[in-house]
């Protein structure tokens, strides 16, 4: 009986040491996992920064600018005598 209880108790030791193992070692798995996808989604969020950065540079450019205002808004530039020098 004595023994019996001894290699019960020896056997639950080592399936709760297992089961610890299992658990750490699904932890790591699942962390590298998250790690990729945050990475994936970090790389994302940097390209659409990138691009909206470039959008936002060439929309402010005066080339840009001006194109608009003559296609869209119908503006003309100013003849020569329209302007007026301030000395």
């Amino acid at each position: 009986m004595f023994d019996r209880r001894r290699r019960l108790k020896f056997l639950f030791i080592v399936f709760i040491g297992l089961m610890g193992y299992l658990l750490i070692y699904l932890q790591v798995i699942y962390s590298g996992i998250t790690h990729r996808r945050l990475q994936e989604q970090r790389t994302m969020a940097i390209n659409k920064y990138k691009d909206a950065k470039m959008d936002y540079i060439n929309m402010t450019s005066p080339g840009s600018i001006e194109k608009y205002a003559t296609e869209k808004l119908g503006l003309v530039n100013p003849s020569e005598r329209q302007f007026r020098y301030i000395k």
